[in-house]
């Protein structure tokens, strides 16, 4: 479960975070997943923040849909792109019971705890429609640490995602590994999977 402060950031900071984040160009990370997705194809972002990634697939002729655990956020992102958003959770979310071309998680899983995302990448398994494809980043590192704003994140080495992920029936196509587009000293991890 994410933690009470890291929620309570999201709620109260979200113009805040939205104004951080909505004008970084997704493009490094974004292409490619969009390269391995039909035109049309329907895809799911997962924890989508500002709506920064959501806009970005619509230009690109998908049909995105956004799923926000921030009451904030999800009006702002719904506002911004031009696309539904779905006040919820990816632990709980009727949105994964129903197949998805593609899927987003980006900076999504750095606020679980290690132990939740077993069940999580199998959820995001079971949802991917036959060739379908998923997205998921990642903040490299060992444990978890709080920062500035009592946010908590949780850090994964490539090796140990990659068994998890695997476990989960999840096929690694590539990965990247990059520094955060926001500054600082976080490496993110990226992952693109199929089943």
């Amino acid at each position: 479960m994410m933690k009470e402060r890291t929620s309570a950031y999201y709620e109260s900071e979200a113009k805040l975070f939205f104004d951080a984040t909505v004008h970084i160009d997704p493009t490094p990370f974004l292409a490619p997943l969009a390269q391995a997705l039909q035109p049309g194809a329907r895809v799911l972002d997962l924890g989508c923040g500002s709506g920064r990634d959501l806009l970005w697939l619509k230009n690109k002729g998908f049909f995105p849909h956004g799923l926000e655990p921030s009451s904030a956020l999800a009006a702002l992102a719904e506002r911004h792109s031009g696309c539904p958003v779905t006040l919820g959770d990816i632990r709980s979310t009727e949105l994964l019971s129903q197949p998805w071309d593609g899927l987003l998680v980006s900076g999504v899983l750095v606020h679980l705890p290690h132990a939740a995302l077993p069940e999580i990448l199998s959820r995001l398994a079971s949802a991917l429609a036959p060739g379908g494809r998923l997205y998921v980043s990642i903040k490299e590192g060992v444990g978890s640490a709080k920062d500035k704003d009592h946010r908590t994140f949780y850090y994964w080495q490539d090796s140990a995602f990659r068994r998890m992920a695997k476990s989960a029936g999840l096929i690694c196509l590539s990965m990247s590994r990059s520094p955060s587009a926001r500054g600082g000293d976080d490496v993110w991890l990226g992952y693109l999977f199929e089943t």
